[in-house]
């Protein structure tokens, strides 16, 4: 038996009384003041399972029940830490831990995730089941305990649904939200990773296993047999990804990097050279280059500031606007189109999806993508034609001039004849026709 004699109980504070959540509630509704709510709910369940439990002196610091089985000489200490702050978060630094004695954590107020909430929505359309399996290989069978590769795509997913883009914050988040801990399944008191983890495992396992492809089209798989992707026609377009690089410290694309120069980075940039959607793009060298990043393009698309940035293009189901595939590329329009062509290949080979029509921005309306569509892939471009003969400069454009069939010869509004001597321009694809300098130079 306990040595300690157990405190009396008010009659609004029995352990019978608290036996239950429900009870709690009641009592608050109808005015009743709780008390030590927590240590009581806990109290209850220790007696029905056959413990002796008592409630230590109110004045005791560390600990707040005694437990032990009946006839047991030593009570265990257990400290009960009630939350009863904001009922989304838990205040950890508010809390006196004790590595000494077991603690008890006890909720008062909204479940943790109520139904209504977003990631109770999504948790029931999560299946990581086979997870562990697929990266079975690229963990080692010897060592400490990995980290479980669940929970980091869990987090991410975390991060993706409520904008949170730094890893270093997702990992506070998590830590602090216990509507985030239940969808990781950490628990109240489960260990989050460093945010390097996230990093590492990017940059290793997941890019050795194509991790991220995989839960991709497996979400895609979900939608399709949802009947939420109707296939009929697809949007392309890409959006710039500012790159973690400096502006400043670039160096001339004509100068090139420095041949002792050596990272990972500069790596990935060497073996990307001759792939379509980086390198080979185009032979324009770039003005500038990023030591630190040199697969990064600099660009000045927005109209502002160049920066080095990369392409993330998509491929969007016109039906729900469901994303069918991704590609990354470099950021200059040719890059763009050539992905473009990878995921409209790829959709069709995995998944038989072969749309009718295609929507896309003016980026997309060369002659040759174009052609393409319509004549080795059959089809129907919605897309404005890539046309840059119009001029602002106070000079002709090329609707100005009127060509000559028989003579293969072109006139200006002046009438003066432009020739071609079969020099091709624009990557081969153009021929250009020029007027004598002499019939160009303004009268005086």
């Amino acid at each position: 038996m306990l040595k300690q004699p157990r405190p009396t109980a008010t009659p609004s504070e029995s352990p019978a009384d608290y036996a239950d959540g429900a009870a709690i509630k009641k009592k608050r509704k109808s005015g009743i003041p709780t008390g030590n709510a927590g240590e009581y709910l806990v109290m209850g369940e220790l007696l029905r399972r056959g413990y002796d439990a008592q409630l230590a002196d109110r004045n005791t610091q560390g600990y707040d029940l005694l437990v032990g089985r009946p006839g047991d000489d030593r009570l265990q200490k257990v400290q009960v830490k009630t939350v009863r702050v904001q009922p989304w978060f838990i205040r950890v630094s508010d809390f006196m831990e004790r590595p000494d004695q077991p603690t008890v954590y006890v909720l008062l107020g909204p479940e943790t995730a109520t139904a209504d909430h977003l990631l109770r929505a999504i948790d029931r359309f999560v299946d990581l089941s086979d997870l562990r399996a697929r990266l079975a290989p690229f963990y080692s069978e010897t060592g400490r305990p990995s980290i479980d590769p669940e929970l980091l795509i869990r987090m991410l997913l975390v991060g993706y649904c409520h904008g949170i883009r730094s890893e270093r914050r997702l990992c506070e988040e998590v830590h602090l939200n216990l509507a985030y801990r239940w969808f990781c399944r950490l628990g109240l008191d489960g260990d989050v990773p460093d945010h390097s983890t996230f990093s590492k495992n990017r940059h290793g396992r997941f890019r050795d296993s194509d991790l991220l492809r995989h839960l991709f089209e497996a979400v895609l798989c979900r939608c399709v047999a949802e009947g939420l992707v109707g296939g009929e026609g697809f949007a392309v377009d890409a959006s710039l990804i500012k790159a973690d690089a400096n502006r400043q410290r670039g160096v001339e694309g004509s100068k090139g990097l420095a041949p002792e120069m050596a990272s990972r980075a500069i790596d990935e940039y060497l073996s990307v050279l001759d792939d379509a959607a980086f390198g080979a793009a185009t032979e324009v060298t770039p003005k500038f280059i990023s030591p630190g990043d040199p697969a990064a393009r600099w660009t000045g698309a927005h109209g502002g500031l160049a920066f080095f940035a990369y392409s993330t293009n998509y491929l969007i189901d016109l039906d729900n606007a469901i994303i069918v595939d991704v590609e990354a590329s470099t950021a200059i329009r040719q890059a763009e189109v050539t992905a473009a062509k990878t995921m409209i290949e790829r959709v069709d080979k995995r998944f038989g999806l072969y749309p009718e029509r295609l929507a896309a921005d003016t980026a997309y309306g060369s002659g040759e993508m174009l052609d393409w569509l319509v004549h080795e892939r059959g089809i129907e471009p919605h897309i404005p034609v890539f046309d840059k003969s119009k001029r602002t400069d106070d000079t002709f454009s090329r609707s100005d001039f009127t060509y000559d069939h028989e003579g293969d010869v072109y006139f200006c509004p002046g009438g003066k004849m432009l020739t071609c001597k079969g020099t091709l321009v624009n990557d081969g694809d153009t021929l250009m026709y020029r007027a004598s300098k002499y019939d160009c130079r303004p009268a005086r």
